[in-house]
């Protein structure tokens, strides 16, 4: 698989015998998908319900009760006996239900997982189980979709993937179609889509060069099997228990046993009384009491949304000193919020977790019209220049699209802005798509619905359209019109915001005449003559923690410029 990155878009497709336009014959799909299998990663065989239910008498300390209990029934203490297996039977019965039950949840999410996926065939596009993808295959991705196996990108449109599940990054990555150095880094391979990961804007078509254990999905998982398997230390110490309980039982019998041969006594009484003994000192209701205590560790994680397999790792999971554990996904939410709003006058504390309604400004009141028309302007610019969508999911918005982007349509709803009136009501006249080497995106709208400081007159916005800008901040910066003293300012503004942990976008606006229908990057040049591009403000961005933020972080005051 090594080497795709490095190869054009038309030696890829002469290499799997498959072209754009046709795709693969379904004749040669299914000949491809009997020779390589599934595109699937393979899963241990379920293991049967009466195997899991002996497997719960695996343990020494539950054969020293069953040895008990047979000589229980040697001495026909009928009643020690069925106590002894009423007592082996239940501890097991209560590990094999709590066992079943993460069993039947961890299959419901694999059946969860499973993905459609748009192909080409025979010049058709189709939807296919992404289990019947065949290397060779187009693959037709759009907003939203997870990619079904590791693709070669031959046709990309503004595209952005997500791929925290190989890399760890909660931010979207632009996706190319050229062919890069051969020794180029996974992370940075941007003409490649792997297995696994998410298209958060455009639309792609890649050829599928790998599937199944041959991904790089594939591969961790290949990894994972070889990692060995061992003993939990709650099972080592209570096989060490029971050895030793046993053999300091058995040897006391034998003494009891010498000692009374010693003195005379009959050897048909004394084995009856030293097997007595032994059963006397076995503690039967000790497995039963652990089984129970770690059944309800088990019920209490279930609450809170944690999956145990076997019970003794509810245990191992207490002792355990040091997690090491990826960020995004699992401490974090994988999802970006905005929160904190800075504009010159003005800074906004914005409580909130990820894509939930929840959360509130730091002001409940605005007291300051010319700050509020600042918030609300560059809150817009966040909705307008932005090609994401969130759909209402109940308590939280669903985003469409870029992270980032998300949150700023996520932040615009916290402030009763609605995204789609505003979107549909101020459609775009043309737009400069976000890409690496500006590290800007812009869009042209008229501009009559906006009230700005410099422009406050509704019949001179009805003769003007305007650009909205978003981006990296000091790209923002260096295109407005800025003192130094100002840069100086805002810089230190950003690195204030970085420190906090925080990803910062800028944002800005500029007036052109109402003739313009066509934007370019010389037009937002500093140096071009059509200059005035005006400084709006930045949005700090976090990935939130998974928990909810605690009140003293909601309630935290905000820094204004200095």
């Amino acid at each position: 698989m090594q080497g795709w990155h490095a190869k054009s878009a038309s030696e890829i497709q002469q290499h799997f015998a498959t072209s754009l336009e046709q795709g693969l014959t379904s004749q040669e799909a299914e000949r491809r998908l009997a020779e390589n299998g599934p595109n699937e990663l393979p899963t241990k065989p379920a293991v049967p319900a009466w195997k899991r239910f002996l497997q719960q008498f695996n343990n020494l300390l539950i054969y020293v009760l069953l040895v008990a209990a047979l000589l229980a029934g040697i001495l026909a203490e009928w009643l020690d006996m069925a106590v002894i297996l009423a007592v082996v039977i239940v501890n097991a019965s209560i590990g094999f239900y709590q066992e079943g039950r993460a069993e039947k949840a961890l299959n419901a999410i694999q059946k969860m997982l499973q993905i459609q996926s748009t192909v080409r065939r025979s010049g058709k596009n189709e939807k296919i189980p992404a289990r019947n993808l065949v290397v060779g295959d187009i693959v037709i991705l759009d907003a939203g979709d997870k990619v079904p196996a590791d693709l070669r990108l031959i046709s990309t449109h503004n595209v952005a993937m997500q791929e925290a599940p190989l890399t760890g990054e909660s931010i979207a990555v632009e996706k190319s179609t050229a062919a890069i150095d051969s020794n180029t880094p996974l992370a940075d391979r941007n003409n490649m889509a792997y297995f696994g990961t998410l298209v958060t804007q455009g639309r792609a078509v890649g050829v599928v060069i790998a599937t199944g254990l041959n991904t790089e999905l594939g591969r961790i998982n290949r990894l994972l099997n070889k990692v060995t398997t061992l003993t939990t230390p709650l099972i080592q110490q209570m096989a060490q228990f029971a050895k030793y309980l046993t053999l300091v039982v058995v040897g006391f019998g034998l003494l009891v046993f010498l000692l009374g041969l010693l003195r005379g006594n009959d050897p048909t009484y004394l084995f009856m009384a030293v097997v007595s003994l032994i059963v006397a000192a076995i503690p039967e209701g000790l497995p039963t009491v652990l089984t129970v205590a770690l059944a309800i560790g088990v019920t209490r994680l279930a609450h809170r949304k944690s999956i145990i397999r076997k019970l003794p790792a509810v245990e191992t999971l207490g002792a355990v000193s040091t997690i090491c554990s990826d960020k995004t996904g699992t401490l974090t939410r994988n999802e970006m919020m905005v929160a904190q709003i800075v504009t010159e006058s003005e800074a906004w504390v914005i409580s909130g977790s990820g894509y939930n309604k929840d959360g509130t400004f730091s002001h409940s009141k605005f007291n300051n019209p010319d700050a509020d028309a600042k918030l609300i302007n560059l809150l817009h610019v966040g909705v307008l220049c932005n090609d994401s969508e969130v759909k209402d999911e109940g308590n939280a918005w669903e985003v469409v699209g870029d992270p980032m982007e998300g949150a700023l349509l996520v932040a615009a709803q916290k402030a009763q802005i609605s995204c789609e009136q505003i979107t549909s009501a101020h459609a775009r006249v043309d737009f400069i798509p976000f890409d690496s080497r500006h590290k800007y995106m812009a869009t042209l709208h008229n501009a009559d619905f906006l009230q700005f400081a410099d422009e406050p007159s509704p019949v001179r916005l009805e003769q003007k359209r305007i650009i909205l800008i978003k981006g990296a901040p000091e790209r923002i910066i260096a295109m407005a019109h800025l003192s130094k003293e100002e840069e100086q300012g805002l810089h230190e503004q950003i690195d204030n915001l970085a420190t906090n942990g925080m990803r910062v976008l800028g944002f800005a606006y500029k007036f052109v005449n109402a003739e313009c229908t066509k934007i370019t990057h010389d037009d937002l040049n500093a140096s071009s003559p059509l200059n005035g591009i005006s400084f709006l403000g930045f949005a700090g961005l976090i990935d939130p923690p998974a928990k909810r933020r605690s009140k003293q972080s909601q309630s935290a005051k905000p820094q204004g410029f200095k």
